[in-house]
């Protein structure tokens, strides 16, 4: 995981910035599982089950990227107004669990913020 940011402070306008990486990758091992006798293979169907190929089910590779922007400009000193951007992206290698889960949002948020009274 790679993380970081910037932040600016001013008299009126404060500000950031940051941004997050992330790749994971996952897997398990294979299974080896010894011939069953003939008397187990009539008896239970599962036992004829192949398991060569069970430990590719589950390799999982995911890329997670997080960005955001904030600003905050101060209009008196016990108003300001803020806005913030955040963009989130997941490239799924494999879909494997859930399907394919690749895919990207942003979301954007503006408001006011009060300040309580100065100490």
């Amino acid at each position: 995981m790679l993380s970081g940011g910037l932040q600016y402070h001013g008299q009126k306008l404060s500000g950031g910035f940051m941004l997050s990486l992330m790749q994971t990758r996952a897997g398990m091992d294979p299974i080896f599982m010894p011939d069953a006798p003939p008397e187990v293979l009539e008896s239970i169907e599962a036992a004829r089950y192949n398991y060569y190929m069970t430990h590719t089910y589950s390799d999982l590779g995911y890329t997670y990227v997080n960005a955001g922007l904030g600003l905050e400009y101060k209009l008196t000193d016990r108003l300001a107004v803020t806005g913030n951007w955040d963009y989130y992206y997941l490239r799924d290698g494999r879909g494997y669990v859930f399907g394919n889960e690749t895919g990207s949002f942003s979301v954007i948020r503006t408001g006011f913020k009060l300040y309580g009274p100065a100490r």
